[in-house]
């Protein structure tokens, strides 16, 4: 390869990792915000759970939420 073949080569490789820089950088916002929007979530959910304790008399976890019936079963 001569020299030139070798810049065009490395100008290339130096594009794809600009891309891939930029788009890891998107992905990682993204993660980001859903990991913001999931703990937001738990807490309304927990809330949501000591709300319908309360008001059945049961204590409600996210732990035995698999095992609750809806009152239409």
């Amino acid at each position: 390869m001569n020299n030139e073949e070798l810049e065009k080569k490395l100008i290339a490789l130096e594009e794809k990792f600009c891309h891939q820089d930029h788009l890891l950088g998107q992905l990682n916002e993204v993660v980001t915000k859903q990991e913001f929007i999931i703990d937001e979530l738990v807490v309304h959910i927990r809330n949501l759970l000591a709300n319908q304790g309360e008001a059945s008399g049961e204590q409600m976890t996210l732990e035995n939420l698999k095992d609750f019936k809806p009152p239409h079963y």
